[in-house]
């Protein structure tokens, strides 16, 4: 386990010379070698009865891969590196979401909570889902910067921050249909902006102690990603929320045979 006390600098040097190099490359990447990493700064802890009562009601199928009822903890990726927790237009969140079902769906959109020291910083840069396909391929950084959604304001807190997508794009950034087949794979990404020094915004996570391996982040958009650390408590799982539906199949009318001409007739 690495100790991360070193600079941010660093910190990217061990990783890609201690471990297992984590560049984006356009192959499927070995998700086991991504680095994890302690939290060095103390998260922004919520009242634990804080009732969180609103999502988005336009949207269908919920698919969470974390903890509702532990979301008491407000982090964002500086949380990670810099004791002032401030954000930079580098620094993505991303949730895993894979389709595990028989039938293709139909991404709707994300939401999360979000909250933030200053409601003129509560205004995420972008947001977006980027679709892998079977194999799992980390986006590229032209592709992280193409996410569809801009300039995306905050909730309050206890409201869900609902984003719609009208498309998705794939891992070099091209537009594509917001669809996944069974058996494949989509990142649901989060811009932050770039804020100033001792200004917070950040998304609530649950920190209760099962991890589930869902979340990545990157502090040089996409140069380098990291995992939160599954072995140190409290564990970390972002409260991203994916939105799906399913995709109506057109059902096939039977082919005319001579049996079905003559029980027309009878």
């Amino acid at each position: 386990m690495l100790l991360w006390r070193q600079s941010p600098r660093f910190l990217a040097l061990l990783a890609c010379v201690a471990l297992q190099p984590c560049r984006v490359d356009g192959a499927a990447p070995d998700l086991s070698s991504i680095p994890t990493l302690r939290m060095v700064a103390p998260a922004r802890s919520l009242d634990p009865a804080a009732t969180i009562l609103q999502g988005c009601t336009t949207f269908t199928q919920s698919n969470q891969c974390f903890n509702p009822s532990t979301l008491t903890t407000s982090v964002n990726v500086a949380t990670f590196f810099d004791a002032q927790e401030t954000s930079a237009a580098t620094h993505y969140f991303m949730k895993l979401f894979r389709n595990d079902t028989a039938d293709s769906l139909r991404l709707q959109g994300m939401g999360f909570y979000s909250t933030s020291s200053s409601a003129e910083s509560h205004i995420f840069q972008a947001a977006g889902v980027v679709l892998s396909g079977p194999d799992l391929v980390f986006p590229r950084g032209d592709g992280l910067l193409n996410l569809r959604a801009v300039q995306i304001p905050g909730n309050p807190f206890g409201q869900m921050t609902c984003v719609e997508f009208d498309a998705a794009i794939d891992t070099k950034g091209r537009r594509v249909e917001a669809v996944l087949a069974p058996g494949e794979a989509a990142w649901a990404v989060v811009r932050f902006p770039t804020l100033a020094v001792g200004t917070f915004l950040g998304i609530l996570a649950d920190t209760d102690a099962n991890d589930m391996p869902c979340d990545y982040m990157t502090q040089d958009t996409g140069e380098h990603w990291f995992r939160p650390d599954p072995l140190n408590a409290p564990v970390f799982d972002w409260g991203i929320t994916v939105f799906t539906t399913a995709v109506l199949r057109e059902i096939e009318s039977p082919q005319p045979t001579w049996s079905l001409v003559k029980a027309l007739y009878r």
